[in-house]
């Protein structure tokens, strides 16, 4: 179910219908339920076979912040079909946004062959036009802003976003829509050039940080979401 949260603070919901504001879509626990970091770490833990990689990870994020994390991410096998759960009704409004002509990108703080991974494999190709991610040290020398790119998350994600993204915008203003779900997202939904936001997935707390920021917004719910802060049904697909 798709609802708009806090209607009475709550701009239009045309923003959302709006095909000339392109969409940037955030991947672990909000286009999948899992974190394909903790898949990573996980497998390298429990298979012997991995240890070697484990180790090694763990010896690149002492130094060098998220680079170890990366390195699993690149280096493990990911299974999206068999491993991964799509959340099929932020999938629709994808699918109802492309139809219209919209842009989407995918931005996830995950390596970027990851991103590619869950896209490619969840048969989901048709409704990105780009897969943006982190990478480690030596794939960012060719990249815009490298330094960003290391672990494309947070503020990070918000200044890509702004520069690469918020350009390609036909609806007047330059700017984007957000979907995420974690407390790094926050400061993606903070941005002044993130004009509208989805809400999914996302924990209690989480939740009520983002509706006290005052742009238009859907939430796409936990199952376990109060039902006191949601209001106004509404069917935009």
């Amino acid at each position: 179910m798709i609802v708009n949260a806090d209607a009475k603070t709550t701009s239009p919901d045309s923003i959302f219908r709006e095909k000339g504001l392109p969409w940037a879509i955030d991947m672990d626990g909000t286009l999948i339920e899992e974190d394909v970091t903790e898949i990573a770490v996980r497998k390298s833990v429990l298979h012997p076979l991995y240890w070697p990689l484990f180790i090694w990870a763990c010896l690149l994020q002492l130094p060098n912040g998220q680079a170890g994390f990366r390195f699993l991410e690149h280096r493990m096998p990911l299974r999206p079909q068999s491993e991964l759960t799509y959340n099929t009704e932020l999938v629709r409004l994808l699918e109802s946004h492309r139809a219209r002509g919209g842009k989407i990108v995918l931005a996830t703080a995950s390596h970027v062959s990851c991103g590619k991974k869950v896209v490619e494999q969840g048969n989901l190709s048709h409704l990105f036009d780009d897969v943006w991610g982190s990478c480690m040290k030596q794939e960012a020398g060719h990249v815009l802003n490298a330094k960003d790119n290391l672990n494309l998350a947070a503020s990070a994600k918000a200044r890509r976003l702004d520069q690469l993204l918020a350009p390609a915008s036909t609806n007047g203003a330059k700017g984007f829509l957000y979907a995420g779900n974690s407390r790094d997202d926050l400061e993606v939904w903070s941005h002044p050039a993130c004009l509208a936001m989805l809400l999914v997935n996302c924990d209690d707390d989480v939740l009520h940080q983002a509706l006290k920021i005052p742009k238009p917004r859907l939430v796409i719910p936990q199952r376990k979401t109060p039902r006191a802060i949601i209001a106004n049904n509404e069917d935009l697909t």
